[in-house]
């Protein structure tokens, strides 16, 4: 088991026209998934991008304030508590439309080749029986 204080213990940095830190996975952790925390400052979007590799999925997760996710064509709001899936493909931003206050979000995402690593580092034995995913 292991504590990490989000943004005492983690470098926080600028990275997709927002400031977060990558929470998991730790250091000697082989995890089937990513996250981080993020925080989107006022008046500002994020980079509009697809997510890479190309199967990658991703989850938003609101914690405070409210913004807008474009997701393709669409235009989501979201607020704290509030979930909104990014399927594989699809372009996607953050925009903060307010002059006061950041948007604060936790976003998880995973793929196809973070699965089978987790499964090589953590359950061969599933591999070898041929009850995995792994090719």
């Amino acid at each position: 088991m292991q504590l990490t204080k989000l943004l005492a213990d983690q470098k926080v940095k600028a990275e997709y026209g927002l400031t977060g830190v990558r929470t998991f996975p730790w250091s000697g952790v082989v995890a089937p998934f990513g996250s981080g925390y993020c925080i989107v400052a006022p008046n500002s979007e994020t980079y509009r991008h697809v997510n890479e590799p190309s199967d990658e999925e991703e989850l938003f997760i609101g914690c405070q304030g409210d913004a807008m996710v474009r997701l393709g064509e669409q235009q989501i709001a979201i607020q704290a508590g509030d979930q909104i899936y990014i399927p594989r493909g699809v372009a996607h931003s953050i925009v903060n439309q307010s002059t006061d206050q950041p948007f604060h979000f936790f976003t998880v995402w995973w793929n196809r080749s973070g699965v089978d690593d987790y499964l090589r580092a953590n359950h061969p034995d599933a591999i070898e029986s041929g009850n995995a995913a792994v090719e």
